[in-house]
């Protein structure tokens, strides 16, 4: 249906933005330890792979299976029609999960990678913090 090179090109785009957005972490405050700082990229990268890759295109992926067998038995749709209405009922279901696999990631580092790699609890109480704002 896409063709592998499109989506080998968008999760390419999708590295390109992570690496930006670490370059941006880790250069936002010089005056910051080292360590802080690689807590930070490690942090974002993490963050990153789980809630932008991993989790959406796993939760996308089961949409569209599920929706694709209950409209095989369902529905007496021919298979181009039914194969388009599964693309859009899992694009139209992104909007729904974003925040979601947001808040779950962040739960989910927050009771692993952040308590592991805290100095002190201020400073994993200004993650909780940074993140209400």
């Amino acid at each position: 249906m896409v063709a592998a090179a499109l989506i080998q090109l968008l999760y390419r785009g999708n590295a390109v933005c992570v690496c930006v957005c670490l370059m941006q972490k880790s250069w936002a405050n010089e005056t910051v330890r080292k360590s802080q700082v690689v807590r930070a990229v490690v942090d974002t990268l993490v963050w990153q792979g789980l809630a932008s890759v991993a989790v959406p295109g796993f939760t996308i992926n089961r949409i569209c299976f599920l929706s694709n067998i209950v409209l095989r038995y369902t529905t007496s749709l021919p298979p181009a029609t039914r194969k388009w209405t599964v693309t859009a009922i899992g694009l139209s279901a992104i909007p729904f999960i974003i925040h979601p696999i947001d808040h779950g990631v962040h739960f989910v580092l927050d009771h692993t990678l952040r308590r592991w790699t805290a100095t002190s609890s201020d400073e994993a109480a200004e993650h909780q913090s940074a993140r209400d704002l």
